[in-house]
Protein backbone atom coordinates (compact mmCIF):
# COMPACT_ATOMS: atom_id res chain seq x y z
CA UNK A 1 0.00 0.00 0.00
CA UNK A 2 1.45 3.33 -1.13
CA UNK A 3 1.98 5.98 2.21
CA UNK A 4 0.15 8.71 -0.09
CA UNK A 5 -2.77 6.07 -0.17
CA UNK A 6 -2.95 5.82 3.82
CA UNK A 7 -3.02 9.46 5.33
CA UNK A 8 -3.80 8.37 8.83
CA UNK A 9 0.08 6.34 8.94
CA UNK A 10 1.72 9.62 6.92
CA UNK A 11 0.21 11.84 9.10
CA UNK A 12 1.40 9.37 12.35
CA UNK A 13 5.08 9.28 11.03
CA UNK A 14 5.49 12.86 10.34
CA UNK A 15 3.69 13.66 13.51
CA UNK A 16 6.66 11.12 15.03
CA UNK A 17 9.51 12.46 13.51
CA UNK A 18 8.32 15.69 14.44
CA UNK A 19 8.29 15.59 18.05
CA UNK A 20 11.71 12.71 17.99
CA UNK A 21 13.39 16.58 16.23
CA UNK A 22 11.79 19.15 19.02
CA UNK A 23 12.76 16.39 22.06
CA UNK A 24 16.39 16.38 20.23
CA UNK A 25 16.49 20.40 20.67
CA UNK A 26 14.37 20.91 23.98
CA UNK A 27 17.61 18.34 25.46
CA UNK A 28 20.24 20.11 23.60
CA UNK A 29 19.26 23.69 24.89
CA UNK A 30 19.02 22.61 28.27
CA UNK A 31 22.25 21.05 28.48
CA UNK A 32 23.71 24.27 26.65
CA UNK A 33 21.40 26.47 29.64
CA UNK A 34 22.97 24.42 32.56
CA UNK A 35 26.05 24.76 30.92
CA UNK A 36 26.57 28.56 30.78
CA UNK A 37 24.85 28.56 34.74
CA UNK A 38 27.57 26.34 35.32
CA UNK A 39 29.99 29.38 33.89
CA UNK A 40 28.61 31.55 35.59
CA UNK A 41 28.64 30.69 39.11
CA UNK A 42 32.18 29.76 38.17
CA UNK A 43 33.66 33.20 36.98
CA UNK A 44 31.40 34.68 39.68
CA UNK A 45 32.51 32.50 42.63
CA UNK A 46 36.35 33.40 41.30
CA UNK A 47 35.90 37.37 41.49
CA UNK A 48 34.48 37.05 44.65
CA UNK A 49 37.11 34.95 45.92
CA UNK A 50 40.06 37.70 43.88
CA UNK A 51 38.13 40.79 46.02
CA UNK A 52 38.51 39.47 49.38
CA UNK A 53 41.22 40.77 51.32
CA UNK A 54 44.19 39.51 52.14
CA UNK A 55 45.92 39.61 54.97
CA UNK A 56 49.17 41.92 55.03
CA UNK A 57 52.25 40.91 55.78
CA UNK A 58 53.58 42.51 58.73
CA UNK A 59 56.19 45.18 57.82
CA UNK A 60 58.18 44.46 61.63
CA UNK A 61 59.13 41.56 63.31
CA UNK A 62 57.38 41.39 66.27
CA UNK A 63 58.92 42.55 69.26
CA UNK A 64 61.20 40.03 71.14
CA UNK A 65 62.03 40.21 75.03
CA UNK A 66 65.47 40.97 75.68
CA UNK A 67 67.30 39.58 78.13
CA UNK A 68 68.13 42.32 80.72
CA UNK A 69 71.72 42.92 80.02
CA UNK A 70 74.46 42.38 82.65
CA UNK A 71 76.89 45.07 83.16
CA UNK A 72 80.62 42.94 83.64
CA UNK A 73 83.55 44.49 85.39
CA UNK A 74 85.79 46.71 83.66
CA UNK A 75 89.06 45.07 82.33
CA UNK A 76 92.30 46.75 83.92
CA UNK A 77 94.36 48.52 80.86
CA UNK A 78 97.40 45.83 80.16
CA UNK A 79 100.37 46.72 82.36
CA UNK A 80 104.10 46.45 82.25
CA UNK A 81 105.52 44.45 81.80
CA UNK A 82 101.87 42.44 79.57
CA UNK A 83 102.31 45.24 77.32
CA UNK A 84 106.17 44.14 75.84
CA UNK A 85 105.86 42.41 72.54
CA UNK A 86 107.64 38.72 73.28
CA UNK A 87 111.60 38.81 73.62
CA UNK A 88 113.29 37.92 70.32
CA UNK A 89 115.47 34.45 70.55
CA UNK A 90 118.90 34.33 68.71
CA UNK A 91 119.88 31.89 66.24
CA UNK A 92 121.87 28.64 67.55
CA UNK A 93 125.49 29.15 68.88
CA UNK A 94 128.49 27.09 68.75
CA UNK A 95 128.76 28.64 72.24
CA UNK A 96 127.44 26.89 75.33
CA UNK A 97 127.24 29.76 77.53
CA UNK A 98 125.54 32.23 74.89
CA UNK A 99 122.35 33.29 76.37
CA UNK A 100 119.30 31.99 74.02
CA UNK A 101 117.98 35.63 73.63
CA UNK A 102 121.48 36.97 72.41
CA UNK A 103 123.93 36.07 69.35
CA UNK A 104 127.29 34.97 69.23
CA UNK A 105 129.15 35.34 65.97
CA UNK A 106 131.96 32.73 65.95
CA UNK A 107 133.71 35.24 64.14
CA UNK A 108 133.59 37.77 67.21
CA UNK A 109 133.83 35.57 70.00
CA UNK A 110 134.33 38.15 72.76
CA UNK A 111 131.11 40.50 71.47
CA UNK A 112 127.59 39.28 72.82
CA UNK A 113 125.06 40.85 70.74
CA UNK A 114 121.41 41.01 72.78
CA UNK A 115 120.37 44.44 71.48
CA UNK A 116 116.94 44.94 69.78
CA UNK A 117 115.54 41.63 71.25
CA UNK A 118 112.24 43.14 73.70
CA UNK A 119 114.52 41.62 76.39
CA UNK A 120 113.82 43.22 80.00
CA UNK A 121 116.04 41.07 81.95
CA UNK A 122 119.84 41.24 81.66
CA UNK A 123 121.12 37.56 81.17
CA UNK A 124 123.91 35.94 82.06
CA UNK A 125 127.11 37.44 81.04
CA UNK A 126 129.81 34.96 79.98
CA UNK A 127 132.94 35.46 81.40
CA UNK A 128 134.39 36.00 77.48
CA UNK A 129 132.38 39.24 76.99
CA UNK A 130 134.61 42.00 76.07
CA UNK A 131 131.65 44.02 74.37
CA UNK A 132 128.42 44.06 75.22
CA UNK A 133 125.43 45.57 72.98
CA UNK A 134 122.13 45.73 74.89
CA UNK A 135 120.78 48.49 73.42
CA UNK A 136 117.15 49.17 72.65
CA UNK A 137 115.08 46.79 74.70
CA UNK A 138 112.80 47.07 77.74
CA UNK A 139 115.23 46.96 80.27
CA UNK A 140 114.92 49.02 83.58
CA UNK A 141 117.31 48.34 86.17
CA UNK A 142 121.04 47.07 86.09
CA UNK A 143 121.77 44.61 88.90
CA UNK A 144 124.92 43.06 89.27
CA UNK A 145 124.05 39.48 89.16
CA UNK A 146 124.45 38.93 85.50
CA UNK A 147 127.97 40.55 85.90
CA UNK A 148 129.51 38.09 88.64
CA UNK A 149 131.57 35.98 85.83
CA UNK A 150 132.06 39.17 83.62
CA UNK A 151 135.02 40.52 84.75
CA UNK A 152 137.03 41.00 81.15
CA UNK A 153 133.55 43.55 80.37
CA UNK A 154 135.18 46.61 78.43
CA UNK A 155 132.14 47.93 77.02
CA UNK A 156 128.59 48.11 77.29
CA UNK A 157 125.86 50.05 75.72
CA UNK A 158 122.52 50.53 77.52
CA UNK A 159 121.53 52.61 75.35
CA UNK A 160 117.42 53.70 75.08
CA UNK A 161 116.07 51.79 77.40
CA UNK A 162 114.02 52.02 80.36
CA UNK A 163 116.82 51.98 82.82
CA UNK A 164 115.88 54.23 86.09
CA UNK A 165 118.60 52.43 88.30
CA UNK A 166 122.18 51.39 88.21
CA UNK A 167 123.42 49.48 91.46
CA UNK A 168 127.15 50.69 92.25
CA UNK A 169 127.83 46.49 92.93
CA UNK A 170 127.96 46.47 89.07
CA UNK A 171 130.85 48.04 88.95
CA UNK A 172 132.89 45.93 91.53
CA UNK A 173 131.88 43.40 88.74
CA UNK A 174 133.75 45.29 85.99
CA UNK A 175 136.63 46.96 87.45
CA UNK A 176 138.04 47.70 83.69
CA UNK A 177 135.56 49.02 81.94
CA UNK A 178 136.12 51.64 79.45
CA UNK A 179 133.01 52.60 77.82
CA UNK A 180 129.93 53.22 79.28
CA UNK A 181 126.50 53.95 76.90
CA UNK A 182 123.45 54.74 79.27
CA UNK A 183 121.94 57.43 77.10
CA UNK A 184 117.81 57.72 76.29
CA UNK A 185 117.20 56.13 79.28
CA UNK A 186 115.11 57.34 82.77
CA UNK A 187 118.16 58.01 85.38
CA UNK A 188 117.70 60.67 87.28
CA UNK A 189 121.30 60.88 89.06
CA UNK A 190 124.44 59.98 87.76
CA UNK A 191 125.20 56.61 88.53
CA UNK A 192 128.01 55.86 91.61
CA UNK A 193 130.72 53.53 92.05
CA UNK A 194 131.72 54.05 88.20
CA UNK A 195 135.52 52.18 87.92
CA UNK A 196 138.25 54.22 87.82
CA UNK A 197 139.20 52.96 84.35
CA UNK A 198 136.20 54.81 82.29
CA UNK A 199 137.31 56.69 79.67
CA UNK A 200 133.62 57.69 78.68
CA UNK A 201 130.63 58.41 80.27
CA UNK A 202 127.87 59.22 77.96
CA UNK A 203 124.14 59.65 79.87
CA UNK A 204 122.36 62.40 77.48
CA UNK A 205 118.90 62.29 77.43
CA UNK A 206 117.96 61.25 80.33
CA UNK A 207 116.34 63.06 83.78
CA UNK A 208 119.27 63.50 85.78
CA UNK A 209 118.78 66.73 87.40
CA UNK A 210 122.14 66.61 89.28
CA UNK A 211 125.82 65.28 89.76
CA UNK A 212 125.92 63.58 93.16
CA UNK A 213 129.45 64.59 95.24
CA UNK A 214 131.46 62.17 94.84
CA UNK A 215 130.43 60.53 91.72
CA UNK A 216 132.96 61.39 89.61
CA UNK A 217 135.83 61.42 92.68
CA UNK A 218 137.64 58.26 91.13
CA UNK A 219 137.55 58.90 87.43
CA UNK A 220 141.00 60.19 86.32
CA UNK A 221 140.69 58.61 83.60
CA UNK A 222 137.59 60.48 81.78
CA UNK A 223 137.93 62.24 78.72
CA UNK A 224 134.04 62.50 77.60
CA UNK A 225 131.29 62.89 79.75
CA UNK A 226 128.02 63.64 77.92
CA UNK A 227 125.27 65.06 79.81
CA UNK A 228 123.29 67.02 77.59
CA UNK A 229 119.32 67.17 77.51
CA UNK A 230 119.17 66.67 80.85
CA UNK A 231 117.45 68.60 83.78
CA UNK A 232 120.72 69.97 85.35
CA UNK A 233 120.67 73.28 87.07
CA UNK A 234 122.82 75.59 88.71
CA UNK A 235 122.37 73.97 91.69
CA UNK A 236 122.90 70.42 90.44
CA UNK A 237 126.99 71.16 88.81
CA UNK A 238 129.42 72.19 91.42
CA UNK A 239 132.91 71.73 90.51
CA UNK A 240 134.16 71.33 93.38
CA UNK A 241 132.00 68.54 94.25
CA UNK A 242 132.05 66.45 90.77
CA UNK A 243 136.42 67.21 90.59
CA UNK A 244 138.31 64.29 90.84
CA UNK A 245 140.75 66.22 92.81
CA UNK A 246 141.13 68.56 94.89
CA UNK A 247 140.89 71.85 93.85
CA UNK A 248 143.43 72.59 96.66
CA UNK A 249 145.98 70.47 95.07
CA UNK A 250 149.26 71.63 93.25
CA UNK A 251 147.81 73.33 90.14
CA UNK A 252 151.79 72.73 88.77
CA UNK A 253 151.37 68.70 89.29
CA UNK A 254 149.50 68.33 85.66
CA UNK A 255 149.56 64.36 86.84
CA UNK A 256 146.70 65.64 89.13
CA UNK A 257 144.97 67.76 86.41
CA UNK A 258 141.65 65.47 85.49
CA UNK A 259 142.10 64.33 81.77
CA UNK A 260 138.40 65.50 80.98
CA UNK A 261 138.36 66.73 77.34
CA UNK A 262 135.11 66.99 76.13
CA UNK A 263 132.02 67.89 78.18
CA UNK A 264 128.14 68.69 77.00
CA UNK A 265 126.29 70.29 79.21
CA UNK A 266 123.61 71.75 76.04
CA UNK A 267 119.76 71.27 76.54
CA UNK A 268 119.96 71.82 80.28
CA UNK A 269 118.83 74.47 82.58
CA UNK A 270 121.96 76.25 82.20
CA UNK A 271 123.84 79.68 81.30
CA UNK A 272 126.47 80.90 81.04
CA UNK A 273 129.11 81.66 82.07
CA UNK A 274 130.83 78.31 82.87
CA UNK A 275 131.00 78.22 86.53
CA UNK A 276 134.69 78.75 87.26
CA UNK A 277 135.28 75.76 89.81
CA UNK A 278 134.55 73.56 86.69
CA UNK A 279 137.09 75.42 84.65
CA UNK A 280 139.47 75.40 87.25
CA UNK A 281 138.73 71.49 88.22
CA UNK A 282 138.74 70.87 84.07
CA UNK A 283 141.75 72.90 82.87
CA UNK A 284 142.36 70.35 80.03
CA UNK A 285 138.96 70.92 77.95
CA UNK A 286 139.31 71.00 74.62
CA UNK A 287 135.50 71.36 74.04
CA UNK A 288 132.59 72.35 76.67
CA UNK A 289 129.00 72.76 75.37
CA UNK A 290 126.54 74.62 76.67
Amino acid sequence: MALRNMPCLRNMTFEGQVDWTTGTRGRTMKAGVGLFSALALFLLIGAVVTQRPRPKKPTRRPATTRRPSVLLPAVPEPREPTDFPPVILGPPSVYPDCPRECSCSPSYPNSLNCENRNIRVIPVIPLRTHYLYLQNNYISEVTAEPFKNATEVRWINLANNRIHRIDKQVFEKIPALLYLYANRNQLKEVPSGLPASLEQLRLDRNLISKIPAGALSKLENLTLLDLHKNQVNLTGINGTQICPFSLEADQSDNSLVPRLRYLRLDGNHLTPPIPMDVIMCFRHLHSIVI
